[in-house]
């Protein structure tokens, strides 16, 4: 398997990530080409935001405040 690829039911995908490395927990907009934009409250480290092939397709995040 590819790095950054996960397997699914049909295949593989490639799998958005989002890096927080500040001490306290952040919000963020994420931008979708098929969901709209969804704001998340993340802790810091790694959070996985979903695929970026298929289903909600998973374009851009960008931390916009805390939470």
């Amino acid at each position: 398997m590819r790095p950054g690829a996960a397997r699914r039911c049909r295949g593989e995908g490639r799998v958005a990530h989002y890096g927080h490395c500040g001490s306290g927990n952040v919000k963020i907009k994420v931008e979708t080409a098929n969901d709209g934009d969804q704001e998340r409250c993340v802790t810091p480290g790694d959070t996985v935001l979903g695929f970026t092939e298929n289903g909600s397709k998973v374009k851009y995040a960008s931390a916009i405040g805390a939470c």
